[in-house]
C-alpha cells in the first residue's frame, strides 16, 4: 500500500484472518465485512511492554509496519500471539508437542488509520 502509516495512538481498522499453521480458521472479518478496530499499543507501558493481556501484540507490530491499502502476512510466535494458554477452543496452548503454545498465521489488509489527539500520522 501507498496510504498512510500507522504510529502508536492511532486507530487502525483492518480485515483480518487468522489461522492455526495447518490452515484451519479461527478468526476472520470478512464473514461480516466489518473490519476490526485497534487503537495501536494502547495498553502499553513507557518500555512498550503491555501493561494487559487485551489484544495479541504480534497483530499491533505488524499493523506498525504497514501502510493503508496493504495486505501482508504475518507468522505470530505464542509469545505475541495467544501465549501457553492458547485461545480455546480455537487455538491450542501447552501442549507436549508445543511446550510453548502455538504459532498463528495473520493475513491482515489495514483499511484505514485515524489521527488520534495524540498521535501524528507518518
Amino acid at each position: 500500500g501507498d496510504g498512510r502509516k500507522p504510529v502508536a495512538g492511532c486507530v487502525t481498522k483492518c480485515h483480518v484472518i487468522g489461522r492455526r499453521l495447518d490452515g484451519t480458521v479461527f478468526e476472520t472479518t470478512h464473514d461480516d465485512d466489518e473490519p476490526l478496530t485497534y487503537r495501536l499499543f494502547c495498553d502499553e507501558d513507557a518500555h512498550g511492554v503491555p501493561k494487559a493481556q487485551r489484544y495479541v501484540q504480534g497483530l499491533h507490530e505488524a499493523l506498525a509496519t504497514m501502510r493503508v491499502g496493504e495486505v501482508a502476512h504475518f507468522e505470530l510466535e505464542p509469545e505475541k500471539a495467544y501465549g501457553r494458554k492458547g485461545r480455546y477452543p480455537a487455538v491450542p496452548g501447552y501442549s507436549k508437542a508445543s511446550p510453548r503454545g502455538t504459532w498463528v498465521c495473520y493475513e491482515i489488509e489495514l483499511v484505514a488509520v485515524e489521527e488520534s489527539n495524540e498521535t501524528a500520522l507518518t
